[in-house]
């Protein structure tokens, strides 16, 4: 057998990890970032819809870190490294997020704080995730050894925090979407409507940032696929949206 195999099988593998938790966190996370924003009878059904599940969502992410160390030590051990302040930000608003929830059910004097402090969990757990991914697109110095050229502080530039705040906003809307397919209200739609421009605005920024940061050519094609894909993705949402597909 191919000795790239089981190389590429464990990478395959790990990869999964991560899409399976990008796409059951988010809505998650994004519901959590709306949550502030809701009176108490709207806040209660959008913790309703993720209440039964959102722990067990992000057993995806600790699988995926899991299964990186177990496949590729030395890249994780590389990243750790590497990503070590945003990696204490993401435990720390996850921890934050999840402490918020539970003492909201138990402490009703102060629910209006629990609440705030779960969104903003929520959108730091998605910020600090998504400005790392950001660091990894843009491309990180690292040396013959696989060591770090540099402090993380070298590396902080508009690109990865644009991607972030993009991204936050994009999640936004994907949890105002799923929560709008639970139950369709009039504080829902119109926060559907004014986040997803919101979104739409930052990602073309974004994505305009990284094809001239990236020098887009046919040797780099992801980037304009990527790209193509993802306003693709929005204009259809913006489209079901607009003929009320959740109400």
């Amino acid at each position: 057998m191919d000795s790239h195999f089981w190389p590429l099988l464990a990478f395959l593998t790990t990869l999964l990890f991560f899409v399976v938790y990008s796409m059951l966190d988010g809505f998650d996370l994004g519901i959590g970032c709306i949550v502030p924003f809701a009176k108490k009878e709207e806040a209660d059904k959008l913790v309703s819809h993720i209440a039964p599940f959102w722990d067990g969502n992000e057993v995806w992410l600790v699988m995926g870190a899991g299964f990186l160390f177990a496949a590729f030590p030395l890249a994780y051990a590389t990243l750790l490294s590497t990503f070590y302040l945003p990696f204490m930000a993401i435990i720390a608003a996850f921890v934050l997020r999840a402490a918020a929830l539970e003492f909201s059910y138990y402490d009703a004097s102060r629910l209006r704080l629990w609440r705030l402090l779960f969104g903003l969990g929520s959108a730091l757990a998605a910020f600090s995730e998504l400005a790392a991914l950001g660091f990894l697109l843009q491309g990180l110095p690292f040396t013959a050894s696989g060591t770090l050229s540099g402090s993380f502080a070298d590396m902080i530039s508009p690109f990865p925090i644009l991607f972030g705040l993009a991204g936050v906003l994009l999640l936004t809307w994907h949890g105002i979407a799923y929560a709008a397919g639970k139950h369709g209200s009039p504080f829902l739609m119109r926060a559907a409507r004014l986040v997803w421009y919101w979104a739409a605005g930052a990602s073309v920024v974004t994505i305009c940032f990284w094809v001239w940061l990236s020098g887009a050519s046919p040797a780099k094609p992801l980037v304009l696929v990527g790209g193509i894909l993802y306003i693709a993705g929005l204009v259809a949402g913006r489209i079901l949206l607009g003929k009320g597909a959740w109400t």
